[in-house]
């Protein structure tokens, strides 16, 4: 399976979902804990940079509280 970063992963454990909206409309995001195979395609829109970092690093560079709660379900 790709997602939107481009890497092949394999599928994990569901980490929940978050709601937010969208053109007046609620979207609901389904995430999904992963692991990259190794392998590299495309990006889509959604991405503008891709690189791997430190739980703490990434909690600081996140915009939205939504997402810092996400992360913690990581660990």
């Amino acid at each position: 399976m790709r997602e939107e970063t481009g890497l092949a992963c394999t599928l994990g454990a569901s980490l929940g979902s978050t709601f937010y909206p969208v053109g007046g409309i609620e979207k609901e995001v389904r995430w999904f804990r992963m692991a990259p195979t190794g392998e590299e395609g495309e990006r889509d829109g959604e991405v503008d940079e891709l690189r791997w970092v430190l739980p703490n690093e990434a909690r600081a560079l996140l915009s939205y509280d939504r997402d810092r709660d996400l992360l913690s379900r990581l660990r």
